[in-house]
């Protein structure tokens, strides 16, 4: 947009900015709700201030776990303990918001600027958020790297135009990164790949890139584990995690819109590289690898999606089918069909986003809330109240989705059998362990019977609620999403609260 732009391409660019901002809205909206990891990472910041320190052991779990435990997101925790104690859940909420709107806008930019016009780009969004959906809930230190990314896709903007007073403020930055996600390796690759492009290209060394890549490396020793971070990070980096769905392979995506949205935003850079040469494409090293990581794990797919449009709409500008789209977006008429289509589209939209409540965050409790359809995840804050109004202390064998909000609720006087951590605290053997055992498949009374827990929590719908009626354990609570049995010998009041809600709550 501009002032010499006819005032039918105004109204459609802002029409269309309104729809696809609508169509964010909405899927962030959706996924209104209180991530499992969060509850752990809160957990683990009130340790260290109770103890003057990061730990670098387990304080949390009776099975066995890794040591040292390198908990890489404890500056996560720092932040959603701090916010979550002074604001509450609604300043989770806000942070997130906040966040993805400055994502939002400096991808923006980074296309606008690279030559991407309106049109291309934000017929291009709706595949991006389909990639990046995950990243949405309240809130993942993911989400962190997400913005630092957009953070270095903008500064090597201004590289590559020879700027160089970027690297101070970055260097400062990356200090940040390394201490709230591990995604900080994500962006010393790209800086690497950046230069190396720059390398190809101009045929120049580019020092001040070199030294900013040295410094990034000994940036990573500035955590409260030292040498041991980059260790450990040396060894997680190469776990399969196959229990774990958002480190699958992309093939292997259960919801189909994502693995086609991944399809046609390759099939759409494949063209535009085919039309305008791999020479023209600068930055397409970054995009080729994050793609092939992308196919790798799903979960790279969020990186990928961001990069890529921050990149492709631009490429496609100079093909026959950018031209095509930016023409007929230039018609009266077309501009006009578009500004009603996207009014309809953001009108349509109004009546879903007002229903989610997107000023509301959720814990859900209990199968039939309806953000349970979005995330499959259901907290057992019923099971821990009733724990806490029993007074129980000792070992609760939990699985990997419960272990986290037991923690915050009742540790460390309660000690979980697994949680989200997985692989800074847990070994896969353990994880493989615990998943045989909530399964039901053979061997799991074994694994029961191992690690001795004084108590077990279970879900109503798990297979192993049902097998555990004939162990000799007494079931001694109940309600619609969990079921509690006390090992023998353990006294705790029995409890029937089917058809009674119990609300999860963070802090």
């Amino acid at each position: 947009m501009n002032a010499r732009s006819p005032w039918w391409r105004v109204l459609g660019d802002i029409a269309a900015i309104v729809a696809v901002a609508m169509t964010v809205l909405r899927q962030v909206t959706h996924q209104n709700v209180l991530d499992l990891d969060l509850f752990h990472e809160a957990a683990l910041f009130r340790a260290a201030l109770a103890r003057g320190g990061v730990p670098d052991v387990d304080l949390f779990a009776f099975t066995p776990t890794i040591v040292p435990s390198v908990h890489y997101e404890w500056g996560m925790g720092a932040i959603v303990y701090t916010v979550g104690e002074t604001l509450g859940t609604m300043g989770l909420l806000l942070l997130r918001d906040l966040l993805i709107v400055f994502i939002s806008v400096a991808v923006a930019r980074c296309a606008r600027s690279r030559g991407a016009t309106w049109p291309l780009f934000c017929v291009s969004v709706p595949a991006a958020i389909l990639l990046s959906a995950q990243a949405f809930v309240v809130i993942r230190a993911g989400l962190f790297t997400l913005t630092l990314v957009a953070v270095l896709l903008l500064l090597l903007e201004h590289d590559r135009a020879g700027g160089k007073w970027w690297v101070v403020p970055w260097l400062a930055v990356y200090v940040l990164w390394v201490n709230v996600h591990p995604g900080f390796i994500v962006g010393a690759g790209l800086l690497a790949l950046h230069w190396g492009e720059r390398v190809i290209r101009e045929r120049k060394i580019h020092w001040h890139l070199i030294a900013t890549g040295a410094a990034m490396a000994g940036l990573m020793f500035v955590n409260p584990y030292t040498w041991r971070l980059p260790i450990a990070l040396a060894h997680d980096v190469t776990m399969a995690r196959p229990n774990v769905v958002e480190w699958w392979p992309m093939w292997r995506q259960p919801e189909e819109a994502i693995a086609a949205a991944y399809v046609l935003s390759l099939l759409l850079l494949c063209y535009a590289i085919l039309r305008i040469g791999w020479k023209n494409a600068v930055g397409l090293s970054l995009l080729v690898v994050m793609a092939l990581a992308a196919a790798q794990h799903v979960r790279h797919g969020q990186i990928y999606a961001l990069i890529w449009l921050a990149y492709v709409p631009a490429w496609l500008a100079r093909t026959p089918l950018g031209v095509l789209v930016s023409g007929l977006w230039s018609r009266r008429s077309t501009a006009m069909a578009i500004a009603v289509a996207c009014a309809v589209l953001a009108f349509a939209t109004t009546a879903p986003i007002v229903a989610e409540r997107p000023w509301q965050v959720r814990v859900p409790s209990s199968p039939d809330d309806p953000s349970v359809d979005g995330t499959g995840l259901v907290y057992p804050a019923g099971a821990v109240e009733y724990l806490r109004g029993q007074r129980f202390a000792g070992n609760l064998m939990t699985d990997f989705n419960a272990g986290s909000y037991v923690m915050w609720h009742l540790g460390p006087q309660v000690k979980v059998g697994l949680d989200s951590r997985y692989e800074a605290a847990y070994t896969d053997e353990l994880v493989n362990q615990i998943t045989i055992l909530y399964a039901g498949l053979p061997g799991w009374r074994e694994i029961l019977d191992r690690y001795q827990a004084d108590a077990l929590l279970v879900r109503t719908s798990s297979p192993l609620c049902l097998l555990m009626e004939g162990t000799g354990w007494r079931r001694v609570y109940v309600d619609d999403a969990y079921a509690s049995f006390a090992r023998p010998g353990v006294e705790l009041s029995s409890v029937d609260a089917r058809g009674i809600r119990t609300t999860g709550h963070f802090p």
